[in-house]
């Protein structure tokens, strides 16, 4: 299903309710799929799949967003933020080490995340060795055929040794490595004109198999592999609602109209329930 039956529910149609105030309606999909994960568990069952779905369809460059605390992604600390990621990321791997033995590495930012890891993480009993090391040294392990980059971004130089990774013969999983700000301008060419000629060269063919992201509004994008993406809201009675199915991603600017619409739509319906 493509997203022109939601957007056609966006287009005014006036009509009155008992408070007098014209309005149109907001239109729910039924979305294929499920709704909204509950938890991190759901989250990351959801990721292994879509990467190995991905990765039998012969992806190289993939990458998976989604909040790594309970806690805003505004107000979370950077080293509460890190735990967390280096927690889940450890999680993830476990469905990938048996078939990768000796062939898997996880990239962190910088030696002091990947020494924490080599301290804190150990191999199960039954499980496979992997490699633990940082993203400026894992390209160069010829063993390795299979990457999770943990966080980049938190120094532009990590986004632009991500070009190392791609040599369309490895697979490279980033985590958690806002690529969007890449995509949206956040860095100005004028002042980061290496960062943009590797985004146009390399960063750019990285795919978002799994993304799960909430914007204002109370609106989420989400999209795991090979679904599509799917926009949801959520009442301030916590009722979700679909609104977007699409095989294309909506733009930032679409979302916005259309949770803002939902939004409005809702606070007018409560006014009417007061009257």
């Amino acid at each position: 299903m493509d997203n022109t039956e939601a957007f056609a529910c966006f287009v005014p149609s006036a009509r009155w309710g008992r408070s007098g105030i014209v309005r149109s309606r907001t239109c729910v999909v039924r979305c294929s799929g499920d709704l909204i994960p509950q938890s991190h568990a759901e989250v990351l069952s959801g990721i292994e799949k879509s990467i190995k779905v991905a990765m039998s369809d012969g992806m190289k460059l993939l990458e998976v967003q989604f909040p790594p605390t309970a806690t805003a992604a505004a107000s979370a600390a950077l080293n509460e933020t890190m735990d967390a990621n280096r927690r889940h990321t450890r999680e993830l791997i476990r469905g990938f080490t048996m078939e990768y033995s000796g062939r898997l590495s996880v990239a962190f930012p910088d030696k002091g995340e990947a020494v924490l890891a080599q301290r804190s993480w150990r191999v199960d009993e039954g499980e496979d060795r992997f490699y633990i090391s940082t993203i400026e040294a894992a390209p160069r392990d010829p063993n390795a055929e299979l990457f999770f980059v943990l966080n980049p971004g938190f120094n532009v130089d990590e986004y632009i040794n991500l070009e190392n990774f791609d040599d369309e013969k490895r697979t490279v999983v980033v985590i958690n490595g806002e690529l969007d700000r890449i995509r949206g301008g956040y860095y100005p060419r004028i002042f980061y004109p290496k960062l943009h000629k590797v985004a146009e060269r390399s960063l750019r063919k990285f795919v978002p198999i799994y993304f799960f992201k909430s914007y204002p509004n109370r609106g989420t994008l989400l999209r795991s592999y090979p679904g599509p993406w799917r926009l949801f809201y959520t009442s301030g009675q916590g009722e979700i609602t679909c609104l977007i199915e699409s095989e294309e991603r909506p733009s930032y600017q679409e979302m916005e109209r259309i949770l803002r619409k939902a939004a409005d739509d809702e606070r007018l319906s409560s006014y009417d329930d007061e009257m």
